[in-house]
């Protein structure tokens, strides 16, 4: 679900930053994003995003999301606010706060700092990033935090007339390694200490992340095709995502975003699917 998060941002930057380089003025752009979701587990989830171009072409940014499982244990909600310059100059700069998990069950809090450099058909960007994991025990008061550094790379080349093609990599470090590393406590043996909701949520963490993707953009909007692989942060688990986004433009004020999404894992887990399909209708309004 997290993952559906970052898609659904990326559609209203995508489709944002091409309205916005076919005004050529300084008017200020809102827009707003709503999308619903499921899966082949019958999950469901539920995101609105919230975009405005300030004056100087600087962009602010909000968005809020809830993942409704079947599992109710595994419900979770997901908020951001960013904040940017000027995405098309050589240099940009941006700054992110994020919340990611479940209340008193397990909590990821997120402070990001994006770096970005334009060129003629490239575009780089290096985020740093602080993460703050809380553990909820089983009483629901008793609790620990972990610090983590992480950092995520990307590149893309536009270098051929509509066609784009982008790599990323994130990666995600304790900052000090956790107590039941240090005493060499098997994670199993933490995890019973902690809340049902915990002990479920953490599997979802990630230790790194790595994808490619290729898209084409075209006079009604664009088409692009993305897969990465990812490795969670406690436990022996890969899984494998592969998502087509297609965002359709249809007039100067309406678009319409639909995800389609395979996620395959290696992790035996009893509570998660082994191949997971997910089907996710977005819509963006713009003034």
């Amino acid at each position: 679900m997290k993952l559906f998060f970052k898609y659904c941002l990326c559609l209203l930057l995508i489709s944002t930053e091409k309205l916005l380089a076919e005004e050529q003025n300084d008017t200020p752009v809102f827009s707003v994003n709503l999308s619903l979701g499921v899966d082949s587990d019958n999950d469901k989830n539920q995101h609105f995003h919230f975009f405005l171009e300030l004056p100087g072409q600087h962009q602010l940014s909000m968005g809020y999301g809830k993942s409704i499982s079947n599992i109710e244990l595994l419900n979770t909600t997901q908020q951001f606010i960013s904040i940017a310059t000027n995405p098309y100059e050589t240099f940009s700069i941006g700054v992110d706060y994020s919340f990611w998990g479940k209340e008193k069950s397990l909590e990821t809090r997120s402070l990001r700092n994006d770096l970005y450099l334009n060129l003629d058909y490239w575009s780089f960007s290096l985020s740093p990033q602080l993460n703050v994991v809380t553990f909820y025990g089983l009483n629901g008061t008793s609790k620990f935090d972990l610090y983590a550094r992480a950092a995520t790379v990307t590149a893309t080349y536009y270098g051929f007339e509509n066609l784009f093609l982008g790599v990323d990599y994130y990666n995600n470090r304790f900052a000090d390694d956790p107590f039941f590393f240090e005493n060499q406590v098997p994670v199993s043996v933490v995890a019973q200490r902690l809340s049902t909701s915990a002990q479920l949520l953490m599997t979802s963490l990630e230790r790194y992340r790595g994808g490619i993707s290729v898209g084409y953009f075209f006079s009604w909007g664009s088409m692009e095709l993305d897969w990465n692989q990812s490795n969670a942060w406690f436990i022996n688990s890969r899984s494998y995502t592969t998502s087509l986004i297609i965002d359709y433009q249809l007039n100067k004020n309406l678009a319409f975003n639909l995800i389609l999404s395979n996620q395959r894992s290696k992790a035996d887990a009893d509570l998660v699917s082994n191949d997971l399909n997910s089907l996710d209708i977005g819509m963006s309004i713009y003034w």
